[in-house]
């Protein structure tokens, strides 16, 4: 990995993205934990889980081949669109599932 920039602001680098995601997914996965003990909906609660972990391995997969390409504005690009992926996956499942 290395410790180029890809954006202007934000979350600039491949690190940073990854630390984002880390923090994103575990709120995330608690949230789901604490919605199925709260409610016992054991099925809703384990599809959800199941949904925070595809969206994770998705972000992870993108962020490496992403860190594998040669840096250009194409790259800087996909990066933008790399970081969307989190939030619009695992935001609405925190922000809902809250108790």
């Amino acid at each position: 990995m290395t410790s180029e920039t890809y954006a202007d602001f934000g979350v600039r680098t491949i690190q940073g993205a990854y630390w984002m995601l880390i923090i994103m997914a575990v709120l995330a996965a608690n949230t789901v934990v604490f919605y199925g003990v709260r409610t016992h909906e054991v099925y809703r609660a384990a599809f959800a889980g199941m949904w925070v972990l595809a969206v994770t391995i998705g972000t992870l997969r993108a962020l490496k081949r992403l860190a594998t390409l040669e840096k250009s504005e194409a790259t800087k690009f996909a990066f933008e669109r790399v970081m969307l992926e989190p939030i619009l996956g695992l935001v609405p499942v925190i922000l809902l599932w809250l108790p």
